[in-house]
């Protein structure tokens, strides 16, 4: 029944001549389109151009991915420090989750500024198409074989090839599908983003507080089964990072209490 978790498709999806597309470039492609749609449409439920979204969405974008690229880089520092050329190599994957969160934040921010919009509304709108963006994101892991947790003989344990496990256990062969729990995770997160938004007592910013409850929540949880991630103490960093937005989301939640309803 879960015999397709070990066999993902050929890392390479098209081929023209010079020119090769990876799976892992598509699907995030595919995500990122999918987010964007969906802000555009509750941008639209509140009385904002889509056109803010697009533009939004560009600048978003690539400080989400220069910040994730940076995190992933600095966390495996051992290996890229040794390898530089493949620091710049994304479509082999490698982006941390928190990095998106902390370069698309800072952009969202500075845009906000530039076109005098109350950057709380900007998270109202973004967070669920970055959830959305998660739930698709996470499956070019999958294609990558790159985000796996501990070893596992459960019924939905997915084969890892020799050549993509992590260091130390090399001799086991079948892992938890961490990209499955994470999309399988962010998927209820989404439904419970898309239901507050149509409360009717909802306040500016009760989004994004769920969001920055929900999310780190759950990658907190998950991170107990990761591998290989960089610790303080006994608990891991991204660990750390989460438990400091769990803190803000719930932080943005009750100082947003007094507010009218929007």
């Amino acid at each position: 029944m879960f015999g397709w978790l070990s066999s993902p498709p050929d890392p390479l999806l098209l081929h023209f001549g010079n020119i090769s597309v990876r799976w892992y470039g598509a699907i995030l492609a595919t995500a990122l389109l999918s987010g964007v749609y969906l802000a555009q449409y509750l941008a639209k439920r509140v009385g904002l151009k889509p056109e803010k979204i697009t533009d939004l969405a560009f600048f978003t974008t690539v400080a989400a991915l220069i910040g994730a690229r940076i995190v992933h880089v600095l966390n495996d520092w051992g290996y890229y420090g040794q390898n530089p050329g493949e620091i710049v190599q994304v479509w082999h994957g490698g982006l941390a989750f928190h990095g998106v969160l902390l370069g698309g934040l800072l952009a969202l921010w500075l845009y906000s500024r530039r076109q005098k919009l109350a950057p709380i509304l900007l998270f109202d709108i973004s967070f669920p198409a970055l959830a959305l963006g998660q739930v698709i994101g996470r499956w070019g892991n999958w294609v990558n074989q790159e985000l796996y947790g501990r070893p596992t003989t459960l019924p939905w344990a997915m084969n890892i090839a020799p050549e993509n496990r992590v260091a130390g256990f090399t001799s086991f062969t079948t892992f938890h599908p961490l990209f499955l729990y994470e999309s399988f995770g962010n998927a209820i997160i989404l439904v419970i983003l898309l239901i507050v938004w149509r409360c009717r007592n909802r306040r500016l910013g009760d989004v994004a507080a769920a969001y920055l409850v929900l999310s780190p929540a759950l990658r907190f949880g998950l991170d107990y089964l990761r591998l290989g991630q960089p610790m303080v103490g006994s608990v891991t960093n991204a660990q750390v990072f989460s438990w400091f937005l769990v803190v803000a989301g719930l932080a943005l939640l009750f100082t947003r209490r007094h507010r009218p309803v929007q």
